[in-house]
């Protein structure tokens, strides 16, 4: 590739893989503002590249603000899995080629393996290895096959930390050299100083999907222990999940005594989640594993003391900004948890730590880091600009 070809790329933006996650402004999650911010910010950084955004015609419409931006509608991306999957692999690789693309910024995990074109793949989970028990049978093998094939495939990988970084290496043998860290950012979130949440009580909260490995039990034990010392407080769980998650989560309220102290709201949408942690005396996240842990950062922007995992991705997010605890111990977590609500020298220091660790997770970063990888992706022996880690 010449430098002249570096300065007229035409690349295309995967909005196909993430499915539902970017349906509309209502998913759970933090994958639709993270492809709205590519939308955005990319076409600015590259004003002399055209991008190529290709999504199913059911998704809610993203916001477009540069001319250097076409939306290419993909009628063939069904809802369904099983037809998504088909169409990425079989059609969707003609209708790259169509289009002439030189580089595909896979948004989620894995690539049409037929793609000719040049590629960066960003890697935002990785459970289906370590903890295969939260996916089905099927799902799991194929996540497991097509994520290797699609990194060893891919011409460089974006990982949101360090962290994952590691566990995507441990997991596929690549060259350290083909895996950058692009770093997640803290989604932009308002939150009207008086909103009624409808808990009537001082509560702790845990956002988070209801899989095993987000390690919902212990807490609710650990929740258990400290009752004694704090009993007009509810501990509060948003976030869904199956039934059978749901009945084995309500059994260990049962089995601790804690009926009409435990809450559990579901699927909540995004727009309600800041009041949520506003209001909130703590908020806990004690998951044994994670890519990333979006929830610790919003919490902290939103004034929220924080308790999560000293393990994984969750540690090096946090910093010295939370509590952190043995996910596998419950009587840490108790100790924890004890720590937020009793002391308010802490809960100050938290509040403070917090909004300083927030300011290094800014869409700016993140844009810096993703312009970085994608200049790598399209000439590897293009002079990188430096990324502020």
């Amino acid at each position: 590739m010449s430098p002249s070809d570096f300065l007229l790329m035409i690349v295309g933006i995967d909005n196909i893989t993430p499915g539902m996650s970017t349906s509309s402004s209502l998913s759970v999650g933090g994958m639709r503002p993270y492809v709205q911010d590519l939308l955005l910010g990319l076409p600015e950084i590259f004003p002399a590249w055209q991008f190529k955004f290709f999504t199913p015609v059911w998704n809610e419409p993203f916001e477009i603000r540069h001319s250097n931006v076409e939306i290419i509608l993909c009628p063939g991306a069904v809802k369904s899995r099983p037809g998504r999957v088909w169409f990425e692999q079989v059609h969707l690789p003609g209708i790259v080629s169509r289009e002439n693309i030189d580089l595909w910024l896979g948004t989620c995990n894995y690539l049409p393996l037929r793609l000719r074109c040049r590629s960066l793949l960003l890697i935002q989970s990785h459970q289906f290895f370590t903890n295969p028990e939260a996916f089905g049978l099927i799902r799991r093998i194929w996540l497991r096959a097509i994520v290797r094939l699609s990194a060893r495939k891919a011409d460089q990988l974006g990982v949101q930390c360090e962290d994952a970084k590691r566990t995507l290496l441990r997991y596929v043998n690549l060259p350290d050299a083909r895996v950058r860290v692009v770093y997640n950012r803290l989604v932009d979130v308002t939150c009207p100083a008086e909103t009624d949440t409808g808990v009537q009580r001082p509560y702790i909260l845990y956002v988070s999907g209801l899989y095993p490995f987000k390690n919902h039990v212990r807490l609710i034990e650990a929740f258990a222990q400290i009752r004694p010392d704090f009993p007009g407080y509810t501990l509060v769980l948003a976030g869904g999940g199956s039934d059978t998650a749901l009945k084995a989560l309500k059994n260990a309220v049962v089995n601790y005594g804690l009926q009409g102290d435990v809450l559990f709201l579901g699927r909540v949408p995004q727009t309600a989640i800041p009041a949520l942690y506003r209001n909130a005396r703590a908020s806990a996240f004690p998951s044994l594993e994670e890519t990333f842990g979006l929830p610790v950062l919003e919490a902290m922007s939103l004034n929220c003391p924080v308790l999560t995992s000293n393990r994984s991705s969750m540690a090096e997010v946090a910093g010295d900004a939370a509590v952190l605890v043995d996910p596998e111990s419950v009587d840490d977590i108790a100790a924890g948890l004890r720590r937020i609500l009793s002391d308010e020298a802490l809960r100050r220091i938290l509040i403070r730590r917090g909004h300083q660790r927030c300011d290094f997770f800014t869409k700016t970063n993140t844009l810096a880091c993703m312009a970085e990888a994608l200049r790598a992706a399209a000439q590897p022996n293009a002079a990188l600009c430096g990324c502020r880690r």
